[in-house]
C-alpha cells in the first residue's frame, strides 16, 4: 500500500501547513506575475473550460493543494480533480478540469501545471524507487519548511 507521509500534519486542516501553503502560493503567484499575464489580455473574458491532460504515466499528487488554491484565490472557477493522491495515471488521462472565467484560467494555468507537475513527479519518482524493493521504506529527509510540499507526496511502501 502506498500512502502520503505525515497525513495529519501535511494537510490543509493543519494550521501550520495551511500557513505554509498560503505563503507558497502567494510567493509563487507573485513570482509568476499572474496578475500581469499577457495571454489573458489577448482574450475576452468568457466562460471557458480547460483540462490538464497527462503526457506520460505517473502517480497523481496535489489534489488538496489545488482545491485549496482555487477555493481561496479564484472563486470564479470550478475545479474537478479526476484522481486522488496516490492514484496512477497514463498518457491521455485528464488529471483535472477547470471551468469559468477564461482570463482567470489563463492567469493561473502555468502555476497549476507547475504545481501538479512537481508534485506528481515527486510521487512518481518515489513510487519507482519503492517498487524496486520489498518491505523497505524510501523517505525524503529534507528538514526545511520550503520542502514540506515535497515531503507530503513522497510515497513510501507500507507492507501492512
Amino acid at each position: 500500500m502506498f500512502k502520503p507521509h505525515f497525513p495529519d500534519l501535511l494537510s490543509i486542516e493543519d494550521d501550520n501547513y495551511r500557513s505554509f501553503v498560503d505563503a507558497f502560493i502567494r510567493i509563487s503567484l507573485q513570482s509568476d506575475r499572474f496578475s500581469e499575464d499577457a495571454s489573458s489580455c489577448l482574450v475576452s473574458d468568457t466562460e471557458a473550460e480547460a483540462s490538464l491532460i497527462a503526457n506520460c504515466s505517473g502517480v497523481f499528487a496535489g489534489a488538496e493543494e489545488v482545491n485549496y488554491l482555487i477555493a481561496k484565490f479564484s472563486a470564479v472557477l470550478k475545479l474537478e480533480v479526476m484522481f486522488e493522491d496516490g492514484d496512477g495515471f497514463v498518457p491521455g488521462d485528464v488529471l483535472l478540469k477547470l471551468k469559468g472565467s477564461s482570463v482567470r484560467i489563463l492567469s493561473l494555468e502555468r502555476f497549476l501545471i507547475n504545481l501538479i507537475s512537481r508534485m506528481c513527479g515527486i510521487a512518481t519518482t518515489a513510487r519507482a524507487y519503492t517498487s524496486q524493493v520489498e518491505n523497505v521504506g524510501v523517505l525524503l529527509t529534507r528538514k526545511t519548511v520550503i520542502n514540506l510540499i515535497d515531503k507530503k507526496f513522497d510515497v513510501t511502501y507500507d507492507p501492512m
